[in-house]
């Protein structure tokens, strides 16, 4: 599943902004179902440029990822993934801000068909 854009999404309702909509709620046990979950700092928190991301799934998949990874590409370094660590603290960011934001650019465009 994509998570990367598990915060865009547009409530009638505006108790529900800042709210997001992501497939990791229905895994029970990320070891035995069969979801792959990928997510990163791009798109939600808003850092395009920054290829900082993760994959949660069952173990031998997230050892095989790594490994095939490591040879495919120099991936982004270590002390630049360290520095992003603190980037996915709750209170960084603001889900309804983007929500409403986005919300009104969507509005705009419907608005010239």
């Amino acid at each position: 599943m994509d998570d990367f854009y598990s915060r865009y999404v547009y409530p009638e309702d505006e108790k529900e902004y800042g709210k997001a909509v992501s497939a990791a709620a229905y895994v029970g046990n990320v070891n035995e179902d069969p979801v792959v979950l990928i997510d990163g700092l791009t798109k939600s928190w808003m850092l395009p440029g920054c290829r900082v991301s993760w994959i949660a799934g069952p173990k031998e998949l997230i050892a095989a990822t790594t490994f095939a990874g490591s040879f495919l590409a120099d991936g982004t370094s270590r002390p630049f993934q360290l520095a992003a660590v603190p980037l996915l603290e709750p209170e960084r960011l603001d889900t309804a801000a983007l929500q409403r934001h986005f919300r009104e650019r969507r509005e705009y465009v419907l608005k010239i068909e």
